[in-house]
């Protein structure tokens, strides 16, 4: 209804969302990539090999400890023991992305309650700026179809499907303001 009481007519409501790529969306909304609400490029996990678990070693969060929901597994966890592993530990609004394999485009959002995590070499790490987006957002929308669509599209490659750190920073979400 508009100020006069009166019922909006369908051309006035039309003017109020605009056409993209996801359908019409409301006017105020953008199509921002990845790296535009990320405080950074996306970096790569550490390189070093997994070892055995031990509580006073950080824990290591590779691909296959990452469930198809992105929840940590936690049968058989590992570590790290590599004294650059501290470059690596994953901090609140870190989204991994897994880069490679029949795994390329599951994603992990860190919780705190997971505990001390260092991710791995075929992981990518973007940190959602919070000023920008809500990371909870944008794990949500990398369980749409519009996500794993345009996974399907960026990882078909010869050999081995994947996706790296600049095709990530491309990827573009529908966005409201926080």
């Amino acid at each position: 209804m508009n100020t006069n009481g009166k019922v909006k007519s369908v051309l006035d409501q039309k003017n109020e969302y605009k056409n993209t790529v996801f359908g019409f969306i409301p006017k105020d909304w953008e199509i921002v990539k990845l790296k535009d609400i990320s405080i950074r490029k996306g970096t790569y996990g550490i390189g070093a090999a997994a070892v055995e678990y031990n509580e006073n070693l950080p824990r290591y969060l590779r691909i296959t400890d990452i469930d198809d929901q992105g929840r940590i597994i936690n049968e058989d966890p590992k570590c790290v023991d590599d004294p650059d592993s501290v470059n690596y530990i994953l901090k609140k609004n870190d989204l991994v992305f897994a880069r490679t394999g029949n795994t390329t485009g599951k994603t992990y959002l860190y919780k705190n309650e997971d505990g001390v995590l260092v991710y791995a070499g075929f992981l990518i790490k973007f940190s959602i700026n919070p000023i920008k987006a809500d990371s909870r957002f944008v794990k949500y929308f990398t369980e749409t179809n519009y996500y794993w669509q345009w996974v399907g599209i960026m990882s078909m490659r010869s050999g081995q499907p994947g996706i790296n750190e600049n095709e990530y920073s491309k990827l573009t979400l529908l966005f409201c303001a926080i």
